[in-house]
């Protein structure tokens, strides 16, 4: 279970979200959901990477681990990829160049 102020976090970016207030941060990039499938392929591909790169030798315990730990945040990443951001996308809000 979040602490409370996680809980309050969370709590108050849902009722900015259902009212439709999209909050922009200083950098300019919008905040949180910003090219958010753009995001994921990089991290996807860093992922798939690691994986196959760093922790394929069999025979290590701790190395297999890795390896399907990996495979399953690339197999998240794949989700964020085909569904996007949902409601906490900012990509909406930004012009097309």
């Amino acid at each position: 279970m979040p602490s409370a102020p996680i809980r309050r976090a969370i709590v108050a970016l849902a009722a900015d979200e259902s009212r439709g207030v999209k909050q922009n941060c200083r950098c300019g990039c919008d905040g949180p959901g910003y090219k958010t499938r753009w995001a994921a392929a990089v991290l996807l591909l860093l992922c798939l990477g690691t994986a196959f790169g760093v922790h394929l030798p069999a025979g290590d315990t701790e190395n297999m681990i890795n390896f399907y730990k990996n495979l399953v945040m690339a197999g998240g990443f794949l989700y964020v990829i085909n569904f996007g951001a949902g409601v906490l996308s900012f990509d909406d809000g930004v012009p097309a160049r």
